[in-house]
């Protein structure tokens, strides 16, 4: 489907023609279960993250793969991940141990896979999902078991919407013309004004990723 953005009670969905969908590659490693891909059009390589092995691999255009980030201590599963500048960003959570239901956002340089920061969310359980930077570099980011739209500013997390209006909210993107958020969720898509930080659910009749 693809969606026209322009604004409305009702989001306009139109299907796009039919095309045939075929496997690009398959990973040797059947134990890797990938999620979260970004692609690198510098150096013509993808980055793909593991569930089940808390490392994010590149995969090259000849089809050579290689450990690229692998984080000390917890087991991460790493879900969206975007690129831009020099860093690609990964989201990532756990169920492992004591580190049970943290979130975390790593920023990691694209070219040499070195860790510049990490942010992370300890009280209570969360799942990051999807992140989102605007031009002026304000980063969004969904938490789909806290049912939170947080706002990472000064290097903590602040929610920007009223967990009550998502039901595990996972893809994001922004607009930067009309300068608002959409949020997909189990319920639907909602539309988020960043300047007010108000929420408007979209009538979309299905559920969303």
């Amino acid at each position: 489907l693809i969606a026209d953005k322009t604004f409305g009670p009702q989001l306009n969905l139109r299907q796009v023609p039919r095309m045939s969908v075929k496997s690009a590659y398959t990973l040797e490693d059947r134990l890797f279960i990938p999620e979260g891909i970004a692609y690198d059009a510098d150096s013509d390589r993808m980055f793909i993250g593991s569930l089940s092995q808390s490392k994010i691999i590149t995969r090259s255009a000849n089809g050579k793969t290689s450990d690229f980030f692998k984080p000390e201590g917890a087991q991460w599963s790493f879900v969206g991940m975007k690129i831009y500048d020099d860093d690609l960003w990964a989201c990532a959570f756990s169920e492992d141990g004591t580190n049970n239901g943290d979130g975390v956002l790593f920023q990691v340089d694209r070219r040499s896979g070195r860790l510049k920061n990490e942010f992370r969310l300890n009280e209570g359980v969360h799942l990051f999902n999807d992140m989102v930077k605007t031009p002026w570099g304000t980063i969004y980011i969904t938490d789909s078991k806290g049912r939170h739209v947080y706002m990472l500013e000064n290097g903590k997390f602040r929610p920007v919407a009223d967990s009550a209006a998502f039901v595990y909210p996972n893809g994001i993107a922004y607009d930067e013309v009309a300068k608002r958020l959409f949020v997909a969720d189990w319920m639907g898509i909602s539309v988020i004004d960043v300047e007010t930080e108000t929420v408007k659910p979209l009538q979309t009749n299905g559920r969303f990723y």
